[in-house]
């Protein structure tokens, strides 16, 4: 499943005029999930690899929530 987010880069975008509501639906559903400490943890695994996934997990959710934070920023949804 394709997000919004990964085709609207900011409300500059070409695209977002389109896409707005998707868009608007998606930021509030990343401020959802959000977890009380503010981060957002990936909600798939490798399905392999037990041991190096659950090593590697908080770094991916370093990133998951940085780009997170950085969409949310651009599109003014926090400050």
């Amino acid at each position: 499943m394709q997000r919004p987010l990964f085709f609207v880069d900011g409300p500059d975008s070409s695209v977002y005029p389109v896409l707005k509501a998707e868009v608007e639906a998606e930021l509030v559903y990343l401020i959802d999930m959000q977890d009380a400490q503010g981060a957002w943890y990936p909600n798939w695994n490798w399905g392999q690899y037990d041991e190096v996934w659950e090593e590697l997990k908080p770094e991916i959710a370093a990133m998951v929530t940085a780009n997170n934070l950085l969409s949310l920023r651009k599109f003014c949804a926090i400050q």
